[in-house]
């Protein structure tokens, strides 16, 4: 578990099965996260005990709790994990708008990148966002990600974990 200020990242376990198909059945979170049809209950059963091996899915999935209260309002996911290259995909969510712009999401990013760092030997995050998620956009400058290309559609940015320790 790694844990700041405010919230903790835990694993997904089955606890967050109904949890998971709110948020991913949710038809406002489908242009960020590439959704493009709900997931049945199975489908996510299926998702959530895949996470236990991160390196047989390449993908690796955090909830972000709030440290009173235990309750998820977000996750964190890294993907497209390669070991060989030492760099994922980052991608986040927090749910809730009353959960929004309370630092949350800086400190889950800020968490991840460390034990991206130390736990899973990579070098280099990276991510994709719409150029109108203003609060996106935001939220990886501030964590220090940097902006490698721009175009219509997605801009791409990337942070260099070695620079971070």
């Amino acid at each position: 578990m790694w844990k700041s200020t405010n919230i903790f990242l835990r694993p997904v376990t089955l606890i967050d099965l109904q949890t998971l198909l709110e948020w991913e059945n949710n038809p406002d979170n489908w242009e960020i996260s590439g959704t493009t049809a709900p997931f049945s209950e199975e489908e996510m059963i299926d998702f959530i005990i895949e996470q236990a091996d991160y390196k047989a899915t390449r993908q690796l999935r955090l909830m972000i709790c709030m440290n009173e209260q235990l309750i998820p309002v977000g996750a964190i996911d890294l993907f497209e994990i390669d070991e060989d290259q030492r760099t994922a995909g980052v991608g986040i969510l927090i749910h809730d708008p009353q959960h929004r712009k309370k630092g949350y999401a800086t400190e889950a990013l800020e968490l991840v990148k460390q034990m991206a760092r130390s736990e899973l030997n990579l070098s280099t995050l990276y991510c994709s966002i719409q150029p109108h998620n203003d609060s996106s956009l935001r939220l990886f400058k501030r964590c220090g990600f940097l902006i490698t290309s721009t175009g219509e559609e997605l801009v791409h940015y990337r942070v260099d974990l070695s620079d971070e320790a």
